[in-house]
């Protein structure tokens, strides 16, 4: 590959996600009404699944889940999950987030969902897709032209 960002100097993913997971349970927290709660289940549940379609998408591709490893990338993944979102694993990890301010019961549990989405748009996201460009030349142009980043 040619020139590569440095994502070793990204926050990873995950980190953000955690981040935001702790900033929410810092709000204190309403017993949210039984649909919320019904609701912030089958949210976390459909999270789980479609993260857990990205990840399978990867290991039938043999290729590299960790984004600080972008250069270990074989192959470009487009099928399963990601024909639906160029990024499942990280709509899982802003999914979960929001399974979790729907059982908080606080409107504002969501601002630490805005605040991941805001910093894996802003700096993980674009990185990734530049070495994925460097790497993939066209193909990876006409698979950023036919899948939305996110859902």
């Amino acid at each position: 590959m040619s020139q590569l960002p440095d994502l070793d100097a990204k926050v990873p993913p995950v980190v953000w996600a955690i981040g935001g997971l702790l900033a929410q349970l810092t709000l204190r927290r309403r017993r949210p009404a039984t649909w919320a709660r019904a609701l912030s289940l089958l949210v976390l549940v459909a999270a789980a699944a479609f993260g857990a379609w990205g990840v399978r998408g990867f290991q039938r591709e043999a290729t590299t889940i960790d984004p600080h490893r972008i250069t270990e990338v074989t192959s470009l993944v487009t099928v399963g999950a990601h024909s639906v979102s160029r990024n499942p694993m990280y709509t899982a990890l802003l999914g979960g987030l929001v399974s979790v301010a729907l059982w908080r019961g606080r409107a504002a549990a969501l601002l630490p969902v805005v605040a991941v989405w805001a910093a894996l748009s802003t700096f993980q996201v674009p990185a990734e897709e530049a070495a994925l460009a460097s790497a993939f030349g066209s193909e990876f142009a006409r698979y950023r032209d036919a899948v939305p980043r996110w859902l």
